[in-house]
């Protein structure tokens, strides 16, 4: 075993999925490009860490390119605050 472990939500909600993230430190999450734009649009996204995510992948349905900008612009992913995630593809 490596230490990892699997957090898994029995309901999904903005709140609840950004709060997952913090309160665990999740560092890898797959998401539906629907979670993926709640998380966007949701005002509580800034109020959470999701520092600790290192891959976001999405699956389920196309992502698109406005999508995958959109995410990344919300956490400032390629900043100095983040390294660019390779879950992501660069557009």
């Amino acid at each position: 075993m490596f230490g990892g472990k699997v957090v898994l939500l029995p309901h999904v909600s903005n709140n609840a999925m950004l709060r997952t993230i913090q309160e665990h430190q999740v560092t890898l999450a797959i998401f539906t490009p629907h979670h993926l734009k709640m998380i966007v649009e949701s005002p509580a996204c800034q109020e959470h860490d999701l520092s600790s995510l290192k891959l976001v992948t999405s699956a389920g349905a196309s992502l698109s390119e406005y999508g995958v900008k959109n995410f990344k612009n919300k956490l400032a992913i390629g900043s100095n605050r983040r390294a660019a995630q390779p879950g992501l593809p660069d557009v």
